[in-house]
């Protein structure tokens, strides 16, 4: 796993892009207190989620994209 983006007291903060290996996935957006938590994007194999993040979970609306 790999973090490009900004850290506070340790943990990641603020815009940041997060690779996962296994499957091969990223989040672009916002951190806070180390929690996707805001504005983001995630792009995983079979598409995309764009939407709101609250405490590292999917929130309200957003809109799923599938290749």
């Amino acid at each position: 796993m790999i973090y490009y983006g900004n850290w506070f007291d340790g943990k990641k903060t603020s815009r940041g892009r997060y690779y996962y290996e296994n499957p091969h996935t990223n989040y672009i957006g916002l951190w806070i207190n180390d929690m996707k938590h805001g504005e983001g994007k995630l792009v995983f194999p079979g598409g995309e989620f764009t939407g709101t993040w609250a405490q590292d979970q999917r929130q309200g609306f957003g809109r799923l994209k599938k290749n």
